[in-house]
């Protein structure tokens, strides 16, 4: 990575961890043997707390809702750049002239899991009224669906919600018009939503698993997915082969296969296939990374998404692309990817102290001290300190290879006499405020935090002006940041499309905390932009305008913006299989075999 756009290439259309809880789970217990031929054993390090496709703001939940349920799209498993694939429905969309109605056909056949829930414990046939009942759980106030806004410009939504989200009263935008077609009316042509319809939210719920689970699907599941679910709590899920599910051979030219790229994985073996693959598929979520590592080594685990602790165990060292120590060569593969998304410190505007507030001037104050300590911030050390090299730094929402992106705002310097000029400037250079910094508490979490510490003194804050505000869980976390009790947030975004869009609805004003929006952002000038741009096309119009916004949340220094990790998952040779995360999270579980 020695030029600019080098760096943007690589990071074009990447796939890559939103929120979910602490795993109370320490050590890696297993519960099958490790020679089973059968079986797959991946660790996770946290559980997500709600396996609802109301609640898949994690990639973790992802990971379990994709392959226990189904959707009408899904990415194919080896595309790069990523690439939209036919799922429950037969082909892609048929679209008006004019944009704003997309028909769906479903393909025909398909049946849920056989469960109780059903008549005779046999499960029916999937139907298009089974996606509106779905899709319409998500528009449900009541239901506080993390993953409502996807569905937000169908339509007749807010008029629905407005007359009491009645489950007897119909959606205007969405129907469906025969047992097998879905359609979808939008009240602007939607750039995305195709997307939105491989997102784990959009995964298909019988009606008849809510009345059987007494409206508690938070741990249970019944779907049409490749695998029924066996077992899920804070420790593992486990995933059974669903003898019924439908019998789609591989093919190899429509998943990406490259052969270039991955005959050296056995991939090649998998054309023509029957998904899945194999019998069984255990969660094991592992907070720990050290236990993770030696499960891992100990071929107790099968593959994990390689923490720092693996990365200076298993890789070497300044080596860019990752690449492993000859010694774990013969028993490991290793894949690594930019994440598509990004990490970031929010400020929380609606905190007086150092967002907006009643008094004017100190608006202007404010804003002066935001702009200081994202000057003085050096997203290079905490590339070395933290991520040992790996990833990429930039101004601004938008990552690298994503359309809007300037690469002007690409690897930003730390400028420390810029930020004392600010400071000085706004008077600021007496009675700096305290800063709370939020995260969970882990020692990750705990080293950057004392980077952030280390920059701030540097800036003029003393010792005692710089406090850790952490949490025993992300959970326990995120709860807070929803409640608005958090002044800077660490914080992540992973992309559910890999569109602009996707990061500045981030400070878009209507969708303030407990919604996306949790940096309680409000910018009437913005939201109307905002508004404005999402009806444009894909295009060149759409872009420039969603790279102003991008400049109004720079010059306003809403964010410490922004960096792209570089993640690396490790497996074992003697199991073919793709680890995925991020867009394409669990996505390939369905594909994983041995040889």
């Amino acid at each position: 990575m020695t030029t600019i756009k080098q760096l943007i290439s690589a990071f074009a259309f990447a796939t890559l961890l939103t929120a979910c809880k602490e795993a109370n789970n320490q050590s890696a217990t297993v519960t099958t043997p490790k020679s089973a031929p059968s079986v797959f054993r991946q660790a996770l390090p946290e559980a997500p707390t709600s396996i609802d496709p109301l609640k898949t703001s994690s990639a973790y939940s992802g990971a379990i809702v994709g392959n226990v349920y189904d959707t009408l799209y899904r990415y194919a498993l080896l595309a790069d750049p990523i690439r939209l694939v036919p799922n429950l429905a037969t082909g892609m969309p048929e679209v008006s002239a004019d944009g704003l109605r997309y028909r769906i056909q479903i393909k025909q056949g398909v049946h849920f899991h056989d469960s109780p829930a059903f008549a005779g414990g046999v499960g029916r046939e999937l139907t298009a009224d089974d996606i509106v009942f779905s899709i319409r759980r998500h528009l449900q106030p009541e239901l506080h669906s993390e993953m409502g806004w996807l569905f937000a410009d169908i339509k007749g939504v807010s008029d629905w919600v407005k007359a009491g989200a009645k489950s007897d009263q119909a959606v205007a935008g969405l129907r469906a018009v025969s047992k097998d077609i879905i359609e979808f009316e939008f009240t602007q042509p939607p750039a995305t939503f195709v997307a939105t319809l491989a997102h784990p939210a959009s995964a298909v719920v019988p009606p008849e698993a809510l009345s059987y689970f007494k409206g508690n699907i938070n741990t249970q599941a019944i779907g049409s997915g490749p695998f029924q679910l066996e077992r899920f709590d804070s420790s593992v899920a486990v995933l059974v082969r669903n003898s019924k599910f439908r019998k789609e051979p591989i093919d190899l030219a429509q998943e990406g296969f490259d052969p270039a790229k991955h005959t050296t994985y056995g991939l090649a073996a998998l054309g023509g296939k029957t998904p899945p693959l194999i019998d069984r598929i255990e969660l094991h979520f592992i907070a720990e990374a050290q236990t993770a590592t030696l499960a891992l080594e100990r071929a107790e685990i099968d593959s994990i998404s390689m923490s720092i602790q693996a990365f200076s165990r298993f890789a070497q060292s300044n080596v860019q692309p990752p690449a492993l120590r000859p010694e774990f060569d013969e028993r490991f593969f290793m894949r690594s990817k930019p994440e598509l998304g990004s990490i970031f410190i929010s400020f929380n505007m609606a905190d007086p102290r150092i967002g907006h507030g009643a008094d004017v001037a100190q608006n202007t104050r404010n804003k002066a001290l935001r702009c200081a300590i994202v000057e003085s911030y050096d997203w290079a050390q905490r590339r070395e300190k933290i991520y040992l090299g790996g990833g990429v730094s930039y101004r601004g929402a938008i990552p690298p290879g994503i359309p809007g992106f300037n690469s002007a705002d690409l690897e930003p310097k730390a400028n420390l006499t810029l930020a004392r000029q600010l400071l000085k400037d706004a008077e600021w250079t007496d009675g700096l405020p305290t800063l709370q910094y939020g995260s969970s508490n882990s020692l990750e979490q705990r080293r950057i935090f004392e980077l952030f510490r280390s920059q701030m003194l540097a800036l003029g804050f003393g010792v005692e002006q710089i406090q850790w505000q952490s949490y025993p869980s992300y959970g326990a976390y995120l709860d807070a940041v929803n409640q608005r009790q958090v002044m800077l947030m660490e914080m992540g975004w992973q992309m559910d499309a890999p569109d602009a869009e996707n990061m500045l609805q981030l400070y878009y004003g209507p969708y303030a905390a407990p919604n996306v929006n949790n940096a309680n952002y409000q910018n009437p000038a913005f939201d109307a932009a905002f508004e404005q741009a999402k009806k444009l096309p894909v295009g060149a119009k759409r872009s420039e305008a969603f790279a102003a916004l991008n400049r109004i949340l720079i010059d306003d220094c809403v964010a410490i913006t922004g960096f792209s990790r570089m993640g690396s998952q490790l497996w074992l040779r003697d199991v073919i299989a793709w680890p995925s995360s991020g867009l394409t999270a669990g996505a390939s579980l369905r594909f994983v075999t041995r040889p």
